[in-house]
């Protein structure tokens, strides 16, 4: 399992998305609880957003990943269900 905590920040919206792909699966991950990821994503960007402009950028950004690690051709083993809302 893979678990983000508040110990370790990372602007997701920095990271380009290859680098992020290679980083998951160089940790051999079998499952993702991308629940978890949004959250820590909306808690890390609301504390260190600029404006609400950079804050919903991290929120695509985390819906990106979902979507990609999700999909079939990621090979990750994750829950087939949407949890993001866009508004």
């Amino acid at each position: 399992m893979l678990f983000f905590t508040l110990n370790n920040v990372i602007d997701i919206s920095a990271l380009s998305f290859s680098f992020l792909e290679l980083m998951l699966r160089s940790m051999s991950i079998v499952s993702l609880n991308i629940a978890n990821l949004h959250r820590w994503v909306e808690l890390i960007s609301w504390e260190t957003a600029v404006d609400e402009q950079k804050f919903r950028r991290d929120l695509q950004m985390s819906d990106v990943i979902y979507r990609y690690i999700s999909s079939s051709e990621s090979g990750f083993d994750c829950p087939k269900r949407t949890v993001f809302t866009q508004q």
